[in-house]
């Protein structure tokens, strides 16, 4: 199997430059527990994973 055959097409992220603000409210929309952080720069590059923290 493939990684493309499984992994989500556009998904969802946040910038390096949001807030913490942002991305709860994000999050909140989205109804997820953890949103990937990118550079649109380097077309949505994976920097770091933010996860909830309850």
């Amino acid at each position: 199997m493939d990684v493309k055959e499984i992994m989500t097409p556009n998904p969802e992220y946040l910038l390096g430059t949001s807030t913490l603000s942002d991305a709860a409210k994000k999050m909140r929309e989205l109804d997820v527990g953890f949103l990937p952080i990118g550079d649109k720069a380097t077309d949505k590059l994976l920097v770091l994973l933010l996860i909830e923290l309850l």
